[in-house]
């Protein structure tokens, strides 16, 4: 066999090893647990063996030429094996890393560097020009960091934020703080942001925030990227803020508002930088290239003519574009691009003929080695995705034969109608005008990326020079053409409907998958009716859920109380959560939730009392209800609320078990307690009740009997006597706590209190969400991360304070 040959079989036996790499790696975000190292090693070993020795390979090309399907099975397998072998390992290291309990919720020294920052730019705007001192929120990621005498491996980060009057940390600098840290550790919910997931795929071992600053951040020494980013902050554009995400990646400028508008008209992606922009930024200097070496040889100049050979073009455009992805804060989904043109550019030096998808699962393979906990990142999936359905659609639709343009409409088109399921699938929400806003806001975007970046870095270089004028007349000019596209962008978000939300991997959103993909493949479009049948399950997504059954849904907000109550599409919701720097936790929850659910009726909102962490959504709530047209009836200890009253809700009888008549306190003493019953079944909400309101309620001969019921005050000590419980006699208790609170609810005695009574115990904490389903004649109960979404990097931690065996009954 010619040694060529050799060289391309064996480059199609290692692409082979990489799919099964990357489909193993990929397959994590799945596992529920991790596998066991050793079992993976003694396996991969196991077949590295029988591929080397097997009597039918020998070591011979052609024998390997001849057993290909064996091979390369073989292959196919060892690299699964070594994929589930490099998570494994990497997510055992990173579940492994302990903090000392010393160390817990107490002060320490931390010493590291900043390897990103978010700053609170807006405040510090509004402040300087209101002439007041303002406090600013700022959060920073730090590497390298040490913690009194403990030094963490340099692959671990440690997250802490910041409420300050003084200015950011910039990426780079070295930062001395006395902070109070805990396990990197988050709330749990089937909608919503998941940061423990986050926390993982960035390697994030501890969170926390700082008490004191011992160095402050030095201007002198800040980088070139700081001070770019600082002269476009100068600059006072009204679009400051588009500007920063789209040239720099600095996304911390864009407000609530911003992301409000880029997520109803499906256009964040456009606005983060990711490997679109650097493909944009590279054909951009490709073009640019190919019209100096036209306009050269025009003038015959050879010696220039021939320093732009093609060689030297890719060399300048795989510079350029690493250059563009240092000035974007080398993100991984740049990085990611980057490496495909270095791997693409490497093989076209060596004239090597390998397809689109060889040179993109090599890609992936080598950016999961480099750092294997991505795997866990959204955005990887989505460039995966996204690569794959343009590679499809181009093979698909054969779109070279048309003109580029029109080939570019056809595949944003296809691309946008195939992307809304696995939008549907990750994120739980579409825009339906996306594909409108996509269709402009795109082709806009990649003529703005380059010749934004040229004009910008041009006025940064020159100035201090006399063609300063002309370049900020020019800068001018695109915030002109921005804050046009960014009103467009507006109108669209303020149309009603202008999105749905369906419940995660459902068998409805699989059947729309499978509807859109049989179309694609189909090789006669004209038959597409063929498929219509996979839409069935589709079609019946807004039918609400079983009306003879109801739904008591525990939402994890840290420590705080929200629960939603629903039977088939209406809902009463108990408490409204906390907020935290005026931004309540539920906001990010409870729409999407309404969504999954099909809920379109709020009754009824029942405000235990006044305690932030009952009541901080409550203002964020009317205003959503609003907006969306709810009509609920409020209800709190001074407002509805008073022993005796019952409501005949939805077949259920709500009862009102305390206060008394003419309460006029809203404290923990008067919480509103409410007991909900379909006469077999029935759930207690205690609110924050003490002993003595248990012992008043108690004693007016009041029905307090639940099969599940909420700790009164998250389980505090002041709570919860025997004589309560035995009452109550439920069979389930929920602790709403949160992880690692400065009281240590669940306390001791408490917990101790519902063991001896035979009570199964569940903490918020350390199961996250949780979901009790009444039938008429059972009920049961559901965590998130142990039943609804289990999963590895998903893991529970039990309070500190409390024995391994006090909640095992």
């Amino acid at each position: 066999m010619a040694d060529s040959q050799k060289i391309n079989l064996a480059a199609r036996l290692f692409i082979v090893f990489c799919y099964g790499y990357c489909l193993s790696c990929l397959s994590a975000y799945f596992w529920p647990s991790l596998p066991c190292p050793q079992i993976l090693r003694y396996s991969i070993a196991t077949l590295c063996i029988l591929l080397l020795f097997n009597q039918n390979i020998c070591l011979r090309w052609s024998c390997v030429r001849r057993k290909w399907f064996f091979t390369s099975t073989l292959l196919f397998t060892i690299g699964l094996l070594c994929g589930a072998l490099q998570v494994a390992s990497v997510g055992y290291s990173y579940l492994s890393w302990q903090l000392p309990s010393s160390k817990i919720q107490q002060d320490v020294t931390l010493t590291g560097q900043v390897i990103s920052s978010q700053c609170d730019f807006q405040q510090r705007k509004l402040g300087e020009i209101d002439g007041e001192v303002s406090r600013f929120f700022h959060r920073y990621v730090v590497g390298n960091f040490v913690l009194d005498d403990l030094i963490a491996e340099k692959q671990w980060k440690l997250s802490v934020s910041e409420s300050t009057s003084l200015h950011c940390f910039q990426p780079g600098d070295t930062i001395e703080a006395l902070v109070r840290i805990k396990p990197s550790y988050a709330t749990a919910n089937p909608v919503g942001f998941s940061g423990q997931r986050f926390y993982a795929s960035k390697g994030i071992v501890a969170t926390g925030y700082i008490k004191r600053r011992d160095t402050e951040p030095l201007e002198g020494t800040w980088g070139h990227r700081t001070r770019i980013s600082r002269f476009l902050d100068d600059l006072d554009l009204s679009e400051n803020a588009i500007f920063q995400a789209l040239l720099l990646g600095n996304r911390q400028y864009l407000t609530p508002e911003h992301w409000s508008v880029l997520q109803k008209t499906g256009t964040s992606h456009v606005f983060s930088i990711s490997g679109m922009h650097l493909g944009i930024v590279a054909m951009g200097i490709g073009l640019l290239c190919g019209v100096f070496l036209v306009l050269f040889r025009f003038l015959r100049f050879p010696i220039v003519e021939s320093s732009l050979s093609k060689t030297n073009i890719f060399i300048v455009v795989v510079l350029t574009s690493g250059a563009y992805a240092w000035l974007s804060g080398l993100g991984i989904p740049v990085i990611r691009a980057w490496c495909l043109l270095l791997i693409a550019v490497m093989l076209a030096f060596a004239r090597a003929t390998w397809r689109p998808h060889q040179i993109g699962v090599v890609m992936l393979g080598f950016c999961i080695t480099m750092n294997p906990l991505s795997v866990l990142d959204s955005s990887l999936y989505l460039s995966v995705i996204a690569v794959f359905l343009v590679w499809l659609l181009y093979w698909r639709f054969a779109l070279r034969r048309f003109n580029w343009l029109i080939s570019l409409v056809i595949l944003q088109l296809a691309l946008s109608v195939m992307i809304v399921p696995i939008t549907l699938l990750w994120f739980g929400t579409f825009s339906v005008y996306s594909i409108i806003a996509n269709l402009v806001v795109v082709p806009l975007v990649t003529l703005f990326l380059p010749l934004g970046l040229f004009v910008f870095l041009t006025f940064y270089w020159l100035r201090e020079t006399a063609l300063s004028g002309l370049f900020s007349d020019a800068m001018s000019l695109l915030n002109w053409g921005v804050t046009h596209v960014m009103t467009f962008l507006q109108y669209l978000s303020d149309v009603e409907g202008n999105s749905f939300s369906i419940a995660t991997f459902t068998p409805p959103l699989l059947s729309l998958i499978a509807f859109l993909v049989v179309i694609v493949l189909m090789p006669n479009l004209r038959r597409w009716w063929v498929a219509l049948p996979l839409l069935a399950p589709f079609a019946a997504i807004d039918l609400p859920s079983a009306p003879t059954n109801w739904y008591i849904h525990v939402l994890d907000v840290g420590q705080g109380t929200a629960v939603v109550v629903n039977r088939g599409s209406q809902a009463i919701l108990v408490d409204t959560g906390p907020s935290y720097n005026q931004n309540p936790v539920i906001a990010n929850i409870i729409p999407t939730l309404f969504d999954r659910l099909n809920i379109n009726k709020m009754d009824y909102v029942i405000v235990s009392h006044d305690d932030l962490d009952h009541s901080g959504g409550s203002d964020f709530l009317r205003e959503w209800f609003d907006s969306h047209h709810y009509t609920s009836r409020w209800i709190s200890p001074v407002n509805g609320c008073e022993q005796g009253r019952e409501i005949q809700w939805n077949g259920l009888t709500i009862r009102f078990l305390w206060p008394l008549p003419q309460n006029r306190d809203n404290d923990n003493a008067s919480s509103c307690v409410v007991h909900i019953s379909d006469g077999n079944h029935s759930v207690l909400f205690p609110g924050d009740i003490g002993k003595t309101s248990e012992y008043a309620i108690l004693t007016r001969k009041v029905n307090v009997r639940a099969n599940v019921m909420l700790s009164a005050h998250h389980g505090s000590s002041t709570s919860s006597t025997n004589i309560w419980v035995k009452r109550v006699a439920p069979d389930a208790v929920i602790h709403t706590q949160g992880y690692e609170n400065r009281w240590q609810f669940p306390h001791q005695n408490v917990v101790e209190t519902f063991q001896q009574n035979d009570v199964k115990q569940y903490l918020m904490s350390e199961s996250g969400y949780i979901r009790v389903s009444f039938k008429p004649q059972s009920y049961s109960i559901e965590t998130l991360r142990n039943d609804l979404l289990p999963r590895w990097y998903l893991r529970a931690l039990a309070p500190r304070h409390l024995s391994l065996g006090d909640l095992k009954k």
